[in-house]
């Protein structure tokens, strides 16, 4: 299986973005959005990623907004669902 994650520049988060990271096949796609608080009042700051999971590697999505991850920023985001293995010391 093949991990493909992507930031999203804020300023291109829409209903739109959104509907074509379902277009390409996958066998999941993952989309977090996180919510911060602003140090204006009333205000929040945005932040997104998104991760694709395919059988083999996949050509690279070509949506404007989608900044590719690399190194700490891809094992950031797959860590989110990827369970621990133990180890035994014995």
């Amino acid at each position: 299986m093949c991990n493909t994650g992507y930031g999203v520049d804020p300023r291109y988060l829409t209903r739109d973005l959104l509907a074509k990271l379902w277009v390409p096949s996958s066998l999941s796609t993952t989309v977090t959005i996180r919510l911060r608080p602003s140090r204006h009042d009333g205000q929040v700051k945005v932040g997104a990623d998104c991760r694709v999971t395919t059988r083999t590697m996949p050509e690279p999505l070509a949506i404007p907004g989608l900044v590719p991850m690399q190194g700490g920023h891809r094992n950031g985001l797959l860590s989110i669902s990827r369970p621990r293995c133990r180890t035994s010391t014995t």
